[in-house]
């Protein structure tokens, strides 16, 4: 049995405020992470690096998590959110793995760090999906937010 907790005389269960909380908790942390980088490589990369993949595409989905941190957009926008996530933190692990391989096979020693963030970026990416909720809660909605302002 899936226990409940009392939220203002409603009853919810955990395995809904896990579906409401965990995909907007995993966005929250990788658009810190992400701004971070974006912040911290461009001046170190050429201007061009804003349009090159994967760098390109590692902007895009920082301002899709930042979407996803503060709002909560349609479903297919989450769908793309989380689409584009997987397929950049997939990309790069799979570069980082070849290049592990390519290093191992040459006598190296194996640097685990890259792939551990890489396979954990992508499974962060691929649970925060499976937890996306297809109906927006009418407490989450903009329209919500904006009307609640005006109650004073």
């Amino acid at each position: 049995m899936i226990a409940s907790l009392d939220r203002g005389g409603k009853s919810v269960s955990r395995i809904n405020i896990l579906h409401q909380t965990l995909p907007q908790t995993i966005a929250g942390a990788f658009a810190i992470l992400g701004t971070y980088s974006c912040v911290f490589l461009l001046p170190r990369l050429s201007p061009w690096a804003l349009f090159l993949t994967p760098f390109g595409l590692g902007y895009l989905t920082t301002a899709g998590y930042l979407l996803r941190t503060f709002t909560v957009p349609a479903m297919g926008t989450r769908y793309l959110i989380w689409g584009t996530s997987i397929a950049f933190h997939g990309v790069w692990l799979c570069w980082n793995l070849w290049i592990a391989m390519q290093h191992a096979a040459s006598g190296g020693q194996l640097k685990a760090s890259a792939l551990l963030w890489g396979g954990f970026a992508t499974a962060a990416s691929v649970l925060a999906l499976v937890f996306e909720k297809r109906e927006v809660p009418a407490s989450h909605s903009i329209a919500a937010v904006a009307n609640t302002s005006n109650l004073s």
